[in-house]
């Protein structure tokens, strides 16, 4: 439950941080989402580990998010949740996935040949299994949708880590409690998965592995309580900036480490190091590295990273199908620009129409649940 202020009381330093906006948050998207189009053009060959930044930033949000609802309304609406989800992950995977099986249908060779038949991929994308599969089959089967394996992770995630807060929370345990069993259990999963790697056949990708993205996701859950509700003593003011930017470097130095992306230390150091990268920018939102990365156009990129993500690799097998010979940076620039116009376009003509519905739905519901209450107050008094 929220605690009550007296009114015109300013808040304590010990009462839980609100998000608000943060343009830095948005602004780290779209670095990640750059990055991931960067390795799937060759321009950098550890651009991958930009998805180890949105894993850890979804775990971040998702669960900064729920503490404030359960803290300002004393209730967790599970079904409210689900709902916002659905309206923000489909319609844009819907229509890219209608889009793949229409062009592969007419020219698999557009799409790099395909894969597994289109039906099958895109009752796998839908499902969100995609990351179980990729687990132990070969990467190619799902074609240009082989990045919904990403969305298959959170999507799974979005599914239990709700139910397991929630009912941590109604037994009155602790955010501190909480924290340290969240921290426990990523150990125990760090831990526990090369055993898992060496008794399962040849064929298991532990890059895919539920497991160690399971452990990235919790990671984000884990900085969301420590910077939410203080639990750890952080720097603030050109401290935590000069910390940030310190951070920040440390982590484009792992771009340039050759493979790091693909090593198990690789990607889950890349998370590991995002998280206090990521409290430090919060800490110091005005420092010049916040500054930079919540600029306008890399916060503009970072509100349509999700459409620029589902559609970056079908349009790079469209480029390199159409421009074969150019350079990586020309196939760069070439496939990012694309992503961007449509994901522009989904966003102001599909994703931003169904999410503000859903929101005027919610408040007319919260406004019509608020008059009721109040009509059965006067009831009851009467």
């Amino acid at each position: 439950m929220s605690t009550v202020r007296p009114r015109g009381a300013s808040p304590t330093s010990r009462e839980p941080r609100k998000l608000g906006n943060r343009p830095v948050l948005d602004g780290i998207r779209g670095i990640a989402v750059l990055l991931v189009i960067m390795f799937h053009t060759d321009v950098l060959h550890n651009g991958s580990i930009g998805v180890d930044m949105f894993f850890v930033l979804s775990g971040f949000l998702i669960t900064a998010l729920l503490l404030e609802e359960w803290e300002g309304k004393g209730r967790i609406s599970l079904k409210s949740f689900y709902a916002r989800r659905a309206r923000r992950l489909l319609p844009a995977l819907i229509w890219v996935v209608i889009a793949v099986a229409i062009v592969g249908i007419f020219n698999a060779r557009m799409l790099s040949g395909l894969g597994w038949p289109v039906g099958i991929q895109a009752l796998i994308a839908l499902l969100f299994v995609n990351n179980l599969i990729q687990t132990f089959e070969p990467v190619g089967h799902m074609g240009v949708l082989g990045p919904t394996w990403s969305l298959a992770q959170e999507e799974q995630f979005y599914l239990i880590w709700p139910l397991v807060l929630l009912a941590a929370l109604r037994r009155g345990i602790g955010p501190r409690a909480i924290a340290v069993a969240l921290g426990v259990l990523i150990a125990g999963l760090w831990l526990i998965e090369p055993h898992i790697d060496s008794a399962l056949p040849a064929s298991y990708n532990n890059y895919y592995s539920p497991i160690d993205r399971s452990t990235e996701l919790m990671l984000g859950c884990l900085a969301a309580f420590i910077w939410r509700h203080r639990l750890v003593r952080l720097p603030s003011g050109w401290v935590a900036g000069l910390c940030a930017a310190v951070l920040l470097v440390v982590w484009v130095w792992l771009l340039r480490l050759d493979g790091a992306g693909r090593w198990r230390v690789g990607y889950l150091g890349a998370s590991a190091l995002a998280v206090p990268m990521l409290l430090m920018l919060l800490q110091a939102p005005n420092s010049p590295v916040a500054r930079l990365l919540g600029c306008g156009p890399l916060r503009f990129i970072g509100r349509i990273s999700y459409c620029v993500y589902l559609v970056h690799l079908p349009l790079r097998s469209f480029v390199y199908w159409k421009r074969p010979h150019v350079s990586h940076l020309d196939h760069f620039l070439m496939v990012a620009a694309g992503a961007i116009v449509l994901g522009a376009l989904s966003w102001w003509l599909l994703e931003s129409r169904i999410i503000a519905r859903g929101r005027r739905s919610l408040m007319t519901e919260s406004d019509t649940n608020s008059q009721l209450s109040r009509a059965i107050r006067v009831t009851s008094r009467a």
